[in-house]
């Protein structure tokens, strides 16, 4: 969002530009990949917690 109020996008190929995209992608994948497995194992844990 920076990019833009600053003009810095607009001085950007469009080759440029989907490589960003493509890399601020990956990025919000791994994030999400990682926040899952995080909350697959709470709720391992808590179910593991109530049965024992």
């Amino acid at each position: 969002m920076a990019d833009i109020q600053n003009g810095d996008s607009c001085s950007s190929s469009p080759l440029e530009l989907f490589e960003r995209v493509t890399a601020q992608g990956e990025k919000v994948r791994s994030l999400k990949a990682g926040k899952a497995s995080t909350v697959i194992l709470f709720h391992l844990l808590n179910f593991f917690h109530f049965v024992a």
